[in-house]
């Protein structure tokens, strides 16, 4: 338990803005392992004079003392803002018209507070934390080969790879072994019952483990389970979706560009308000509210019209570096198609 504006100020130093805003309210931040919770909270900390950080899963923190010290506190109104890390339902919260919670899913989210999904970097605000002026090609290849994760930016490149396992094995515990065989799955269109029984032929498990573990890594914000448009199957992905590169040699590029390509999609359905909820096709397309989206990262042209087939009236081909628009007849029905470059799809791209 600490007065954050004396012995955790320091923290906040090196800390740079995200996208995400925390105004003068209750608010619950929850998401996956390394993303920025803390950090958001931390940063937003510098607007106030008296701040209180408890972090319960630290080890020396006892619940009765630090409920016997937010009351202090806040009876003494000596307390601007309370933040509480790793949240737990046994802390009393105190009347305080700001505190921020921070935990790895909404399970125990109190009613009054209003909830924020915290994601990792997107490219746009990878590339506002450049401060060596690098081009945004460069930049472009740094993060997929780096990934999205804010703390990895900064680091020599020779802790980047031990950083990330780190944090996985801090979040994941005894589970971790599981998970770096699920991160070879990525991309790939699975069921659950798939993912069991490839699992399951190098670890024991039941399902009675599998089903709630993997519904509790989504809940998380870990893992993402696309479904299909029609039929069963979904795709999995990561929240970083250079993860796999951590655990294992062979690279599936196309795999890593999906998924990038999905966390920009999240994030831009987060940006204009509109569902989440995204589906995959027959074609390995993204559908959702707010279009359809297919990466052919090594496009042209010609090999574009090959390979579209008449399912949308619209789609957005997302390219390494080809753009252009054009339309393909099919019988009566005409698909008018869009090509973009994911740099400009992720720093320009509006409604």
């Amino acid at each position: 338990m600490q007065d954050l504006s004396k012995s955790y100020l320091e923290r906040v130093v090196g800390i740079l803005p995200r996208r995400y805003g925390l105004n003068k309210q209750r608010i619950f931040l929850y998401g996956a392992p390394g993303v920025g919770k803390s950090s958001l909270a931390f940063f937003h900390s510098m607007y106030y004079k008296k701040t209180l950080y408890i972090n319960c899963a630290d080890c020396r923190t006892n619940i009765e003392s630090a409920n016997a010290l937010i009351l202090k506190s806040y009876l003494e109104r000596n307390l601007e803002l309370l933040i509480i890390d790793n949240f737990t339902p046994a802390l009393s919260l105190p009347n305080l018209n700001h505190i921020i919670l921070i935990a790895p899913s909404m399970t125990h989210c109190p009613k009054d507070f209003k909830h924020k999904h915290i994601r990792a970097l997107s490219f746009e605000e990878y590339v506002s934390f450049d401060n060596k002026n690098i081009s945004i090609t460069n930049l472009f290849n740094l993060f997929l080969k780096e990934g999205n994760l804010p703390e990895i930016q900064r680091l020599q490149p020779s802790y980047k790879i031990t950083r990330k396992q780190e944090i996985l094995k801090l979040a994941l515990a005894n589970d971790f072994a599981l998970f770096c065989s699920l991160l070879s799955m990525q991309g790939q269109k699975l069921t659950i019952n798939h993912i069991y029984t490839l699992l399951k032929k190098s670890h024991k498990i039941s399902k009675d483990k599998i089903y709630p573990w993997l519904t509790h890594l989504e809940a998380c914000g870990i893992i993402y389970l696309i479904p299909h448009i029609k039929n069963a199957n979904k795709k999995l992905y990561f929240y970083d979706f250079t993860l796999p590169l951590c655990v294992q040699s062979p690279k599936n590029l196309i795999a890593i560009l999906e998924n990038m390509l999905l966390l920009e999609i999240l994030k831009l359905c987060e940006q204009y308000e509109k569902s989440e909820q995204i589906y995959y096709g027959d074609l390995g397309e993204f559908v959702c509210e707010i279009g359809v989206f297919l990466f052919l990262p090594f496009s042209n042209l010609e090999n574009i019209e090959s390979k579209l087939t008449f399912i949308y009236n619209h789609i957005y081909i997302i390219t390494l570096n080809f753009e252009g628009k054009g339309k393909c007849s099919f019988n009566k029905n005409t698909l008018e198609w869009e090509a973009i470059s994911f740099i400009n799809f992720a720093l320009e791209w509006e409604i």
